[in-house]
């Protein structure tokens, strides 16, 4: 499952990368992942971790691929998520 979850996500960053060149774009793998309340990414966050949280803000799209993920944060683009335990909560202005 794992290896499944980190070659879908190279596989779209990769093939997405390219659109991607004027804004930030942030990579993520691991264990944990948290995106803290106050914090921004400026562009596209492409994460593949056990345990996601965004309380922050994404201006762009969001990849997040993990066992639970938690979003009350907001973002601002399309969001594409993978995970056992998924709670969209938060604001998606898409």
């Amino acid at each position: 499952m794992k290896k499944l979850i980190v070659l879908s996500l190279t596989v779209l960053v990769l093939g997405l990368s390219v659109n991607c060149l004027a804004a930030e774009t942030k990579y993520f793998s691991g264990e944990s992942y948290l995106l803290k309340q106050g914090e921004t990414v400026d562009g596209d966050l492409f994460v593949s971790a056990s345990s996601i949280r965004i309380e922050g803000t994404v201006t762009g799209e969001a990849f997040l691929f993990g066992s639970s993920v938690t979003v009350p944060g907001e973002i601002a683009g399309d969001a594409f998520v993978i995970g056992d335990s998924v709670d969209l909560s938060g604001r998606f202005l898409t």
